[in-house]
């Protein structure tokens, strides 16, 4: 809300035209958001169509009773329609005696402390009782109906205490004051000493008192709707559909012919510019996802020129590998909600790469390599072997390593695509991955962010670690020898304890 306001004060100081030192004729346009009705609605659609209701009514005082005027003057002849004055549905919203809706809202509220839990129902039990028998309200077990002019629309009461509330405790208010961030301090401008703590305005009150003063400003002023008449299917200029021109012309002369089927026509347009609301809502999206690709291109090429330097002059490299784009999430975590839950639903994902994990006998298995802020996870799949999902594959976190936990990075010099993690006290992991260097570029930018200290990363062509214990057996070591072959694949040859790797030679470590 703060920032909001600082948004539009800005505007204002910088906008000279916005300024008036004294009062004058001008013209204003009103852009909103249209009446919404969706399968869930909530306190912020409540607020939306309260606002649409207020703007209803002054369209059937302004326009309605004016056309309604005009047509006496001109002596028109006209047969007067009913219509339906919704001030009956705007009183049930906001009406102070008897309360309506909003006073009981802020009622409820204004009894909750720092425990919301049963506000909800709360509500809703208080809210039968004050407005249970009005003819415009149908009360639920979740929520209730309030009959708009636009049509029956049902809120889910879900969330509308927590919502309304929208407080700001004074200590965090001083906190923000105390900033040494002079912009965030300029947001908090309110006084709130003990002598003037009072209690807060909800999100309700507020919008309540900004709707009427909106429709005070209104009232002031003569409304005017725009008729247009469509041409074409095309959205191409000088194309012309006589057919469609003639509805339209056919459909203007009808309004002012029978005068209070413009109503109808209100309706049409409002939900038109409804439309075109979420036409404009996306484009923002495709403004936004364009600019955030650009920006994370720039953060991944950036991430490349790291990558470089990490491995300059002490590991070959792959032929294609050199210019190519760093993407982070090779899984797709985004459209698996379940893998992405595992790693928490707020952690940022730096990395993640299906590879291939070897085990103390050097049988491969695949494995889901996520790197995030915190940490590293291997993820792996098992069978659920009770209960409903009996049967089924469910992913399972098979090692989660905290950052703290790893001691370093071990490669060898040559082209090939093995890693091994080191983890202080423990065994380590062997892997395999076409995408090694960045990995290693987001492990180590986030090793340090963490720790504070340099990843350590180890280069050589024998590679020595110890392996996970199993059963009675011992752990003990195991060895990685690289050695030089011919052609791009990796030739494997495990005996023993011993695992050796032979392939070709790359390009240059000084690639």
């Amino acid at each position: 809300t703060e920032l909001c306001a600082y948004h539009v004060s800005s505007i204002q100081r910088t906008n000279g035209a916005m300024v008036k030192q004294r009062e004058e004729i001008n013209i204003g346009i009103l852009d909103i958001y249209g009446f919404e009705i969706f399968q869930k609605n909530g306190f912020e659609q409540f607020c939306i169509n309260y606002v649409n209701e207020k703007l209803q009514q002054i369209f059937i005082e302004l326009t309605l009773k004016a056309e309604q005027e005009e047509y006496i003057q001109e002596g028109i002849k006209w047969n007067s329609i009913d219509y339906f004055n919704n001030k009956i549905v705007c009183d049930l919203i906001e009406s102070k005696s008897p309360p309506g809706i909003m006073c009981v809202l802020d009622d409820v509220c204004a009894t909750l402390h720092a425990v919301s839990e049963g506000a909800d129902m709360k509500l809703l039990q208080k809210l039968q009782a004050a407005v249970g028998t009005h003819q415009h309200y149908q009360g639920s077990n979740i929520g209730f109906v309030i009959h708009h002019y636009a049509g029956k629309v049902s809120y889910d009461a879900e969330g509308f205490c927590e919502r309304n509330r929208d407080v700001l405790f004074p200590d965090l208010i001083q906190l923000m004051q105390s900033s040494e961030n002079e912009f965030i301090a300029s947001l908090f401008p309110e006084d709130v000493s003990s002598t003037t703590r009072g209690r807060p305005t909800t999100a309700g009150s507020k919008i309540r008192t900004q709707a009427n003063r909106l429709v005070d400003t209104l009232m002031k002023c003569t409304p005017h709707y725009i008729r247009c008449i469509k041409p074409n299917e095309t959205k191409r200029a000088h194309d012309w559909e006589d057919s469609s021109e003639h509805t339209h012309i056919h459909k203007d002369m009808s309004l002012e012919t029978l005068s209070y089927t413009i109503f109808v026509v209100f309706i049409k347009l409002f939900l038109l510019e409804e439309v075109r609301e979420r036409k404009y809502d996306g484009y923002a999206r495709t403004i936004q996802k364009a600019f955030r690709k650009y920006n994370a291109r720039k953060f991944y090429v950036k991430l490349r020129e790291q990558a470089s330097d990490l491995l300059l002059n002490k590991k070959e490299r792959r032929q294609y590998s050199l210019n190519r784009n760093f993407v982070g999430d090779y899984i797709g975590l985004d459209d698996n909600p379940a893998l992405r839950a595992l790693v928490g639903k707020r952690e940022r994902i730096e990395f993640a790469n299906t590879v291939t994990k070897y085990d103390r006998r050097f049988k491969t298995a695949k494995r889901d390599l996520i790197v995030t802020s915190k940490g590293v996870y291997l993820v792996g799949r098992e069978m659920v072997k009770k209960g409903p999902e009996k049967g089924q594959l469910k992913e399972v976190v098979k090692r989660p390593l905290e950052m703290e936990m790893i001691t370093g990075v071990a490669l060898s010099t040559m082209q090939d695509d093995f890693f091994i993690i080191h983890v202080q006290n423990d065994y380590s992991s062997l892997l395999e991955s076409v995408f090694k260097t960045e990995f290693l570029t987001a492990l180590s930018k986030k090793y340090k962010e963490r720790t504070h200290k340099e990843l350590k990363v180890e280069f050589s062509d024998t590679l020595e670690f110890p392996v996970k214990k199993e059963g009675w057996g011992g752990g003990g070591k195991r060895t990685v020898k690289f050695v030089k072959g011919n052609g791009n694949a990796a030739l494997l040859k495990p005996s023993g304890k011993v695992l050796t790797v032979s392939i070709g030679q790359g390009l240059p470590k000084n690639s």
